[in-house]
């Protein structure tokens, strides 16, 4: 699953996904985000959540992609979350909360996202 609220960076990267082989849902918005999450319970969800932490709500609510990724891990303990930011603050915040599994710094290229994904992959299935 790809969140970002940048047309252009949600396009580019979920086609970069998509050609190394992965399945990408895209979200656009943390109420979208949400939604999606509501109707899922343990076993259908994603694994792995691409988030962009400034990821914001496109519907006028007050909740961003941190507050989105701090609910997600107390609901979703196994969902892998890598953020992916280009704000420094961001990535120190992210680092720094513990809800994360791996922060990465836009631009990040396709080889070191695509190995990231099956680093965090490879190690649900030896759980």
């Amino acid at each position: 699953m790809l969140a970002e609220s940048y047309p252009s960076l949600l396009t580019v990267n979920s086609l970069l996904l998509r050609n190394r082989g992965y399945t990408v849902k895209e979200i656009t918005c943390t109420a979208e985000l949400i939604k999606y999450f509501a109707m899922l319970n343990d076993e259908k969800q994603p694994d792995v959540l691409i988030i962009d932490p400034y990821l914001v709500d496109m519907q006028g609510s007050d909740t961003w992609g941190m507050e989105t990724i701090y609910n997600l891990r107390d609901k979703f303990p196994t969902l892998s979350i890598i953020v992916l930011s280009g704000h420094p603050r961001c990535v120190e915040l992210a680092e720094l909360c513990g809800s994360v599994d791996v922060v990465l710094t836009k631009p990040v290229s396709s080889t070191a996202l695509d190995n990231t994904i099956k680093h965090l992959l490879q190690d649900k299935t030896m759980h």
